[in-house]
């Protein structure tokens, strides 16, 4: 009898818990992400769309965008270059490299790849939309006068690989912030933070 009430105790007390660790408020934080980018792109109207895509695709944004996207993988590179290839580098870069060295293999140096590709593929999408439309982004005089119904479904079909990309980095980098941060503070508190992670995924943050 005893064993009987102690089961039933047991499922009492975990299950509403798991039950809550499962539902969707409890796991927002990989839900709100996943649903941030799988969600229909759709725009207010055709101005929106146009305005929102000529913003994106400026040429000093990508060019921000690109510079860091090269200078991130060069960072994330440098570690395996070997001792005489990194002697030939500049100065600040080998003080860079050895004041800020990049992360070793592990879940943090995967995503910060997956950033540098992501951010390639949104300079690529953005040149491809740049190419085919300038004139209809750089004036709205050009898109609404000047486009039929089968160049406006154009431009809408370049547009929407540039606001899918932008959303998928923009997860990517809340995701290897988030990461950076959790990383950061199980290494500043060991002690206090010891058993809020398995054991096994530790090492490979």
């Amino acid at each position: 009898m005893n064993a009987v009430i102690k089961v039933g105790l047991i499922f009492l007390i975990y299950v509403p818990a798991l039950l809550y660790r499962w539902n969707i408020k409890a796991s927002s934080w990989l839900w709100g992400p996943v649903a941030f980018v799988l969600r229909p792109v759709v725009w207010v109207n055709d101005e929106a769309m146009r305005s929102k895509t000529a913003f994106w695709t400026t040429w000093v944004l990508q060019s921000a965008m690109g510079s860091g996207a090269v200078a991130l993988a060069a960072w994330l590179s440098m570690g395996f270059l070997q001792a005489d290839l990194a002697g030939e580098l500049p100065r600040w870069l080998q003080t860079a490299r050895a004041r800020w060295p990049a992360p070793d293999l592990g879940l943090r140096y995967f995503l910060l790849w997956c950033v540098v590709l992501l951010m390639a593929a949104l300079l690529f999408a953005a040149y491809r939309m740049r190419a085919a439309h300038a004139k209809a982004l750089e004036g709205a005089g050009d898109f609404h006068k000047g486009y039929d119904p089968e160049l406006k479904a154009e431009f809408t079909r370049l547009a929407q690989p540039v606001r899918r990309l932008l959303r998928w980095n923009l997860a990517m980098i809340a995701l290897a912030i988030w990461i950076f941060a959790l990383w950061w503070s199980l290494e500043r508190w060991p002690a206090e933070l010891n058993g809020v992670l398995w054991g096994w995924l530790k090492p490979l943050l």
